[in-house]
């Protein structure tokens, strides 16, 4: 979101509930630098850098509107907010917030996966009734983080797994596989071809509550590659415009901090961040070329 590795943020760990933490007011973000470069920005789940001001959320630092949640862990329907699951509730969150201030706190009782991904269908429905602008929407899913509450439909391909944890954790995916899919199909028919799809895990799957990250070791909150190097991919619907020839395997180090030069690049307005003091690297030509960009990475 800022370009620059966590420890650069002020942000170096994920924030627990009554938090008054918050990304810099002066640092600027990638949703901010996209609408600078003439895109709409509207965000779609879980935030998680700063909520105790309505500033340090999604529309304070950017978003024309945001459906979803500030944090942690949620229980997906009724997204109940625990800390311990012998403890009372911290309270739920789950919002519709907008530029011009209004905003709903409402019971979302649909899973979470799949209110997210209907949401987002929704936002690309209704910008393009709106504007012309090209669109940047970020869709930042809930799952498969804990607790694990698949729907049962999802189990259904995963009967073969006899450990609970990971069975529910398998069900939790096959629902973002969904989620996913669904999004995609759908960007192509409402936003058409010149459009760039980027997935990828914000890291490694937690091992205390059904991840399995090998042959890698160990998971998340954990420096090891089990915790910091996770699976992604680009899809360029133009049929390479952006992007290259698709069905190519990227061997080079890519770090989150990354996308926001490559968007702006991408976005032709490279101009936007030459002076921010960024950590990431434009990895558009890398990605298009197979050439690597990036030698080192701060973890």
């Amino acid at each position: 979101m800022t370009g620059r590795y966590s420890a650069n943020t002020g942000l170096p760990f994920a924030m627990y509930p009554g938090s008054v933490a918050g990304l810099p007011p002066d640092m600027p973000t990638l949703p901010q630098l996209m609408r600078k470069a003439g895109y709409s920005a509207h965000m779609v789940g879980k935030w998680h850098l700063g909520h105790s001001q309505p500033k340090q959320g999604p529309i304070g630092r950017g978003f024309e509107s945001h459906t979803g949640s500030y944090m942690w862990d949620l229980e997906s329907y009724t997204k109940l907010m625990w800390d311990r699951p012998w403890t009372k509730p911290y309270g739920a969150d789950w919002i519709k917030a907008h530029e011009n201030g209004s905003y709903l706190h409402y019971p979302e009782t649909r899973h979470s996966t799949i209110a997210l991904t209907e949401e987002a269908v929704t936002v690309m429905e209704d910008h393009k009734k709106k504007t012309d602008n090209p669109l940047f929407m970020y869709l930042s899913y809930n799952a498969a983080h804990s607790p694990l509450q698949p729907e049962a439909s999802w189990l259904e391909y995963c009967s073969s797994i006899p450990h609970l944890w990971r069975y529910q954790y398998c069900g939790m995916v096959v629902g973002l596989d969904w989620g996913i899919k669904r999004v995609a199909d759908a960007a192509k028919e409402i936003l058409g071809e010149n459009t760039i799809i980027v997935v990828s895990s914000d890291n490694g799957g937690s091992v205390w509550f059904g991840g399995l990250n090998e042959p890698l070791r160990s998971g998340k909150h954990t420096s090891f590659e089990g915790g910091v190097r996770v699976p992604a991919f680009a899809v360029d619907l133009s049929g390479g415009k952006y992007l290259g020839r698709g069905g190519r395997e990227f061997k080079g180090i890519v770090h989150i901090s990354d996308w926001l030069p490559t968007f702006l690049s991408l976005a032709r307005s490279s101009n936007l961040y030459q002076d921010l003091d960024m950590d990431g690297v434009d990895q558009s030509k890398a990605l298009a070329t197979g050439k690597r960009e990036r030698r080192t990475v701060l973890l």
